[in-house]
Formats: C-alpha cells, sequence, structure tokens
C-alpha cells in the first residue's frame, strides 16, 4: 500500500489510477493521517434500473441512426450549432478515447503583485486548510470575485 497527501494524488491523479488499476491499494492522507483508501473494483457495477424505464433507453442510438455532421464556415458557427444539439445525436461516444493534448497549454502572462506580508500569510493558513498551494488559492479568489463584478456590470 502506497500513503500519498491529498496535494500529491490531486497533482499526479492519473499517475496514481493507473497504479490502482494495476491492483495496487492507495492510502489518501490529509496532513499524513489517513483519510481513504483507493483500491481496484473488483467486479463491474450494474446500472440500477430506474422505475418504469427500459433499460434500453440509456443504450446509445445505433450508429446507423445517427446525423452527418455539418460543415461549419467558423468556430463561432459550431460554437452556436452545438449550444443548440444533442451531440449523441451525431456522435458515439462509446468509441471515444481518452486523448492528451501535452502541447496544448492556456495563455498565461506572468505578473509582479506586491502584497504585505500578512496578507500572504492569511492565505497560506486558508490554502494550508484547504490543502491546496496559496497561488492556486489566490486565482480561485480572484476569479470568483472577477466573476461577481462582471455579472453585476451586465
Amino acid at each position: 500500500m502506497t500513503r500519498v497527501n491529498v496535494h500529491e494524488a490531486k497533482t499526479r491523479l492519473s499517475h496514481y489510477l493507473d497504479r490502482v488499476e494495476a491492483g495496487e491499494t492507495i492510502i489518501l492522507c490529509r496532513h499524513n493521517r489517513p483519510v481513504a483508501e483507493v483500491r481496484p473494483i473488483k467486479s463491474k457495477a450494474r446500472r440500477k434500473r430506474v422505475s418504469g424505464v427500459s433499460p434500453k433507453f440509456f443504450e446509445p442510438l445505433p450508429i446507423a441512426k445517427r446525423k452527418a455532421l455539418p460543415e461549419f464556415r467558423s468556430e463561432d458557427e459550431e460554437r452556436e450549432f452545438w449550444a443548440a444539439h444533442d451531440s449523441t445525436e451525431f456522435i458515439d461516444w462509446r468509441s471515444a478515447r481518452r486523448q492528451k493534448l501535452p502541447a496544448l497549454k492556456p495563455t498565461l502572462r506572468t505578473i509582479s503583485l506586491r502584497l504585505p506580508v500578512s496578507m500572504i500569510e492569511d492565505l497560506k493558513i486558508l490554502a494550508n486548510k484547504r490543502d491546496v498551494p496559496y497561488q492556486s488559492l489566490l486565482k480561485v479568489f480572484l476569479a470568483e470575485r472577477l466573476r461577481k463584478e462582471l455579472r453585476r456590470a451586465s
């Protein structure tokens, strides 16, 4: 069994899930105290039947009934299309595979920000309680406030 702190597990979740799939049990810890155990599932879970609904209801449409994807002239046109349509009418998600896009990175800009030491210490205390890096918590706080201000402005 491997013991891992929550921050490490969040940072490298795919790595630890691969190890669990290989049969290993992972113990998740908060502040070095065990709080949860992640282990492989021994058997496939059966889908519960919703009262009055046939299990066939949950099956994807056969491939023959799928609609053809239209050609889009711009990203805006495609965005509007998908906002108004259900993708399951066009795509068989059972055949979808996960893709890693290592070259795809968000646009970031480094800034220099001067804050009072006491504010940084308070931020670190809050971040430690939530088991996240303090810079990430600062980004969350900033994003929440920006959303609030933008909603108020509109």
